[in-house]
């Protein structure tokens, strides 16, 4: 019999969140979703290990041009516990900057309720999974966070879900609000006061964890978790178009003057004498992508000097259109997706497309210099310039 768990964070009539069902199935897995998700993706933890946030196959369904292995977003594995400690496996974080009035009417009335954090602090929904017990074996045990519901599941393992209060970054939670507003952007859709949105970042240890947002701060939070910081240093930004903001000024203290504009490290130009090295700058995209970001529109990538090559990983599903890559790049899919469209190599590039049935995308690139491409881990696909 599949058992359910209900919860939220804030209260009922007042700023909240949306709220999160935890639900243990008959064949062991665990799946969370969510009103944000609608009917379109959700959460699954396999008792197999393997681990995704994808699309439903409604999703698949709503647009004629998605095709099945488009369905999952982000996978990753982790093998639940036959003896020793528990497997910390999942958490949902909630900033209260981004709890606010929620007017749609919903059935409240089995959630149970766990009060907002302080103002500069986030709520955490942590999901652990237990090795076999008959026992619930949080009974008598000294826990860190604060119990909220324990589920056995057939196989005699328990979820375990629990409560916890932490200081949140809400520079970084500003971030993500921009990244999926220029999401939104270019694909011609505004991000509506009522809907909220969801970014997968790393939790405690090597847990997953997928952070709630809503299309604008909380007055009472803005700029809460950094109070002394200047004025002027908030308001600073990378000036890298004149038409899209750059989703990545909120996470820089420090802006480079190139040609009488101020960049980022991720936008300023190849040509400028304090561009990052390869070495440091693949170490920054890669911490950007655990942070849970994959939009790396425009962004500049520095090459290597021969024998050397550039080698930059996705650790995720990728858009890197409109980007610029430097002399003697490596860009390795992994397993994921990646989308090179309009973007400019400018010397040679070796593109590694990832393995199983990863895709690299690459319409309307410009090559100035020469293109190696490694496809052998078939089904892996390459679309280049409107061929396959």
């Amino acid at each position: 019999m599949t058992k359910e768990f209900r919860v939220a964070v804030g209260t009922p009539t007042g700023p909240r969140s949306n709220v999160w069902k935890f639900i243990a199935a008959n064949d062991n897995s665990i799946y969370v979703i969510s009103r944000l998700f609608g009917s379109d993706s959700k959460i699954s933890l396999h008792p197999s290990g393997e681990c995704q946030f994808s699309g439903t196959s409604a999703w698949v369904l709503k647009d004629s041009t998605r095709r099945n292995r488009d369905r999952h977003f982000f996978k990753w594995s982790e093998k639940r516990p036959l003896g020793g400690p528990a497997l910390d496996a999942l958490q949902i974080r909630v900033p209260h900057s981004e709890l606010i009035p929620i007017d749609v009417p919903e059935d409240l009335s089995d959630v149970h309720w766990v009060s907002a954090p302080a103002p500069g602090n986030l709520a955490g929904l942590e999901c652990y999974i237990t090795p076999p017990s008959p026992l619930d074996p949080t009974v008598g045990a000294t826990l860190p966070f604060t119990q909220l519901a324990s589920i056995q599941l057939p196989d005699s393992s328990w979820l375990v879900i629990g409560h916890f209060e932490e200081e949140c970054d809400q520079r970084l939670v500003e971030s993500f609000r921009t990244t999926v507003q220029q999401h939104l952007a270019n694909e011609g859709r505004e991000w509506a006061p009522q809907q909220r949105a969801c970014v997968t970042i790393e939790g405690h240890a090597t847990c997953k964890a997928f952070m709630e947002l809503s299309s604008r701060a909380h007055e009472s939070n803005k700029n809460s978790a950094h109070p002394s910081e200047p004025s002027a240093k908030k308001a600073m930004s990378c000036q890298w178009s004149d038409s899209a903001p750059c989703p990545f000024s909120p996470l820089n203290d420090v802006f480079v003057e190139y040609e009488g504009r101020e960049y980022c490290p991720l936008h300023l130009p190849l040509a400028s004498n304090q561009k990052e090295n390869a070495t440091n700058f693949a170490g920054r995209f890669i911490g950007l992508q655990e942070a849970g970001v994959t939009e790396f529109i425009g962004v500049i990538f520095p090459g290597a000097i021969d024998p050397n090559y550039a080698r930059y990983d996705a650790r995720r599903n990728l858009n890197l259109t409109h980007c610029t890559f430097g002399d003697r790049v490596q860009l390795v899919g992994n397993s994921y997706n990646m989308n090179l469209s309009d973007s400019t190599m400018t010397g040679s590039c070796n593109l590694i497309v990832g393995s199983g049935d990863a895709e690299a995308i690459c319409e309307r690139v410009t090559f100035i210099g020469s293109l190696i491409v490694d496809v052998s881990d078939q089904p892996s696909t390459l679309t280049l310039n409107g061929s396959e």
